[in-house]
């Protein structure tokens, strides 16, 4: 299925059995797509939470730049559409696995960002109780089962 937009055409996944309709305005329940603003227009969703990661992202920047964040750190600037994009669509019974640069993923399957911000520093808090770090970010129950990496 394709959808225009202001003259272009652009490709939108749809879950099995679901219409695009359905999956862009409702965005399945993992919460990535529900607006704190209170609007309910599907693109401005999408932005925001393209924005809310890319912030994300920039932040862990300048944290690990100053020696904050210790360890590796992949980021997922440039990649903020992807997750934006795919992640709302999917089910909560749907489990997800991302590669090492999966801070985005995680935040649009709904981890929250302070459980993600304390991971980056090493805390219990974190999502992954501070073992994780970047690259193994881990929600039970979110079905989020963190990065792999191919080496």
């Amino acid at each position: 299925m394709t959808r225009r937009r202001h003259g272009s055409t652009s490709a939108v996944a749809v879950a099995p059995g679901r219409s695009a309709a359905t999956d862009l305005t409702t965005a399945g329940s993992t919460a990535a797509m529900s607006d704190a603003h209170g609007s309910t227009d599907p693109d401005l969703a999408l932005l925001r939470l393209m924005l809310r990661i890319r912030r994300f992202e920039e932040k862990c920047a300048e944290l690990y730049s100053a020696s904050s964040i210790r360890g590796f750190l992949h980021l997922y600037i440039g990649e903020e559409a992807v997750a934006a994009g795919v992640l709302p669509l999917l089910r909560d019974e749907d489990s997800v696995v991302a590669t090492y640069r999966e801070h985005g993923h995680a935040l649009a399957r709904g981890v929250p960002m302070r459980s993600l911000m304390a991971e980056m520093f090493g805390k219990v808090e974190g999502c992954s109780h501070g073992r994780g770090g970047s690259m193994h970010l881990f929600d039970l129950s979110r079905r989020f089962y963190g990065g792999q990496a191919i080496v």
